[in-house]
């Protein structure tokens, strides 16, 4: 992490503290229930990461360093792997959990120092826990008594079974995650969709799904966003005419990596990266690689469930932006205009342009890399990196993926810029 600690780096940001007390009616009417939210009087903020030093007596201290909310993500990761989560309803779920866990986490908190361990640590690692089983049940109901028994089990390795600060959170957690079950179950995703493929001359490159198979959530980009005000607020302008230079030429790369032999020890190496992005989600991917930054800067609980909240949020609303513009340019993949392209990963069954992978990863690594200085440029060429492999694997343009960049980079600027105006919370659509 960057010398000056991540609180001062989000303060310079995000400006001065903002008391839960004075937020507006929206977030009341959405947490409005959560007691403890005003009464804490906590910041919608990133605050000062917690030291590592700090002192814990009892079995508290071998739990301290790791915030509850980053064992419940990996538990998120496995559902996803396990489950077979479609990477769009992956990206919403992990934007629904940093949710939950940062709401709880802020109402239960007891302080912003040494204080919240006198009863306030518990509370907030039981709040994070009841909205994460919760948020997690939800989304994945045949997993509900596991996800039970994950809570007992992190209550008892917490301190004494029953302490009242963790039931206390406990219950804050779920009440906080249940507001949010009540957003996501009107939100849109998944909405039905009664419109047809168009066609027409090969000249207008429509694309077109694959034989009897359903086009891949063409209703995403009319889904209610989390802050953004609608789905093309960043939708960018067409992808490259068929006559352009730069449609030419991205289509040629494609088939001329495409027809490299396999065993072409570049080729290999290009093949592999494929194959390496298609098998994560950028859900999955970034939120682990969340979980590893969060855990190197030390920071606490509320501090930790808040980059997971602005990471998925600002993911998912990429992720409908992107939809909104696949559905409205239609764009055929380059394998559609060349049949002479060779796959060397499985077709997505929706438009190319712009690319999924790139607006999601973008808009995850920007906020990453915004709070997280000194990772910005690892995390920036790993954005490179997913696009890349896109090409490598014969389903995208480059165009598509310069396009997904920018269009996820401006949703992450956009996410930060209300939270520091307004708080993610207060915000929320």
């Amino acid at each position: 992490m960057h010398t000056s600690s991540l609180g001062n780096t989000m303060k310079e940001r995000q400006g001065g503290e903002r008391r839960a007390s004075t937020a507006s009616s929206r977030v009341m009417e959405i947490f409005g229930t959560l007691g403890l939210l005003a009464i804490a009087g906590c910041t919608d903020r990133v605050v000062a990461p917690t030291p590592r030093t700090t002192v814990v007596s009892g079995s508290a201290a071998s739990v301290r360093a790791v915030p509850a909310s980053i064992a419940w993500q990996k538990t998120m990761r496995d559902l996803i792997v396990s489950r077979g989560t479609s990477p769009p309803a992956s990206i919403r779920g992990w934007a629904l959990l940093g949710l939950a866990q940062y709401a709880s986490a802020a109402g239960a908190n007891g302080g912003d120092g040494d204080d919240e361990f006198d009863g306030g640590w518990h509370a907030q690692r039981g709040a994070v826990a009841g909205a994460s089983a919760a948020m997690l049940t939800y989304l994945f109901p045949l997993d509900g008594a596991a996800l039970e028994a994950q809570v007992r089990q992190q209550e008892t390795a917490d301190g004494p079974a029953s302490n009242p600060q963790f039931v206390r959170g406990e219950a804050l957690g779920r009440a906080a995650a249940q507001r949010l079950i009540d957003r996501a179950k009107v939100d849109g995703f998944g909405k039905p969709w009664t419109g047809t493929v168009p066609t027409g001359d090969p000249s207008l490159r429509l694309w077109r799904s694959a034989p009897g198979v359903a086009p891949v959530l063409p209703t995403l980009g009319q889904m209610t966003p989390f802050l953004l005000t609608s789905g093309d607020q960043f939708r960018p302008g067409p992808p490259p005419a068929a006559n352009s230079q730069r449609y030419i030429d991205d289509l040629a790369e494609v088939l001329r990596l495409s027809l490299v032999p396999s065993d072409d020890p570049e080729r290999a190496r290009q093949i592999a990266i494929a194959r390496k992005w298609a098998a994560v989600t950028p859900a999955g991917y970034f939120s682990e690689r969340a979980a590893g930054l969060i855990q190197a800067a030390g920071l606490g609980e509320r501090e930790a469930a808040h980059v997971f909240a602005l990471a998925g949020s600002a993911q998912m609303d990429a992720a409908i932006g992107c939809y909104d513009a696949k559905y409205t340019y239609w764009l055929w993949r380059p394998v559609h205009a060349e049949p002479r392209i060779v796959l060397a990963i499985a077709m997505p069954n929706h438009p190319s342009y712009p690319s999924g992978h790139s607006c999601a990863s973008s808009a995850a690594a920007e906020v990453l890399a915004t709070i997280f200085p000194d990772a910005a440029t690892a995390l920036n060429a790993e954005v490179v990196e997913v696009g890349r492999s896109r090409v490598y694997g014969g389903i995208h343009f480059q165009f598509d993926c310069d396009a997904g960049i920018v269009l996820g980079r401006a949703v992450a600027h956009y996410t930060l810029a209300v939270d520091r105006e307004r708080g993610i919370l207060e915000a929320l659509r």
